[in-house]
């Protein structure tokens, strides 16, 4: 680092760092997408149905624009996606996979306990030196529908002839 020096000898030169230390610490911002899933009347967009997966992909920007690559490992918990329900949301944070330098995409399984109906997207981010930031993705009246799955698990039947009985063998 060049410093003009033609002044010096007008200023005297205190380093107080060994009595007082002082950190300087930079904070970035993070810019979240979402682009995944789509709202259901989007083109591409769809609802689905329970025990079906689905997909979310977002990406992240650092407050130059440039991309902000973060770790995927559940533990560090830099990245979250959200299924938001009234009653309640759902985590997608296990088996984020890295896109290209700041791209991410997740699957959330559903099942025949995951509440029906509508729901919307949010994206959480957090990393060390950037202020953590989130973003939601909605439509109206929702991103998406998640429907009910009609499944008959087991079927049992039992007949019963007009006089009474009923048939152990289906033999009369």
């Amino acid at each position: 680092m060049d410093v003009n020096d033609s002044e010096t000898g007008c200023y005297y030169q205190n380093t107080s760092y060994d009595y007082m230390p002082t950190n300087i610490y930079v904070w970035g911002d993070i810019t979240p997408f979402i682009t995944n899933p789509y709202a259901h009347d989007e083109v591409g967009g769809a609802n689905f149905t329970q025990e079906q997966s689905i997909s979310f992909l977002g990406y992240t920007n650092d407050d130059c624009g440039d991309p902000l690559t973060l770790n995927v490992t559940p533990s560090t918990e830099e990245i979250k996606f959200y299924a938001n329900h009234t009653a309640e949301s759902f985590n997608c944070t296990s088996g984020i996979s890295l896109i290209g330098a700041n791209a991410y995409s997740c699957v959330l399984p559903t099942s025949l306990s995951t509440q029906i109906g509508w729901y919307n997207a949010s994206f959480y981010l957090n990393k060390s030196y950037y202020y953590s930031n989130w973003t939601f993705k909605t439509s109206t009246p929702s991103l998406f529908y998640l429907h009910p799955l009609y499944k008959l698990e087991s079927a049992g039947v039992v007949l019963v002839f007009t006089d009474g009985d009923t048939a152990a063998g289906i033999s009369r």
